[in-house]
């Protein structure tokens, strides 16, 4: 004997069950596009973030490298070792005092 297949009576029949569809499609599409907004954003923040850590370090290891020079440069000039890096070195320490008291609040 053949079984007919019975279909499972919804519990929200009626206008009451098309209102509460309504209502939760809504909440889960609004919730989805607020994740998928905060999942671009992040990536964004982090894809930025990456950029400036990556350029930041560059761009101290040539200020290093230009410093080195500078000194070397310096020292070879005064015909005195070791007289270029203290003065590279002296003037990178009141370039950071200036700096510190400038933009402190």
């Amino acid at each position: 004997m053949e079984e007919k297949m019975k279909t499972p009576k919804n519990e929200n029949s009626g206008w009451m069950g098309f209102l509460l569809e309504n209502i939760f499609g809504i909440i889960r599409s609004f919730a989805e596009s607020l994740f998928e907004n905060a999942e671009e954003a992040t990536f964004a923040f982090t894809r930025k973030l990456a950029r400036r850590v990556f350029l930041t370090f560059f761009a101290c290891a040539g200020v290093v490298f230009i410093l080195a020079g500078v000194a070397r440069f310096l020292s070879l000039w005064y015909r005195l070792p070791g007289a270029g890096e203290v003065l590279v070195g002296a003037f990178v320490l009141l370039i950071s005092f200036m700096l510190y008291f400038f933009t402190s609040d």
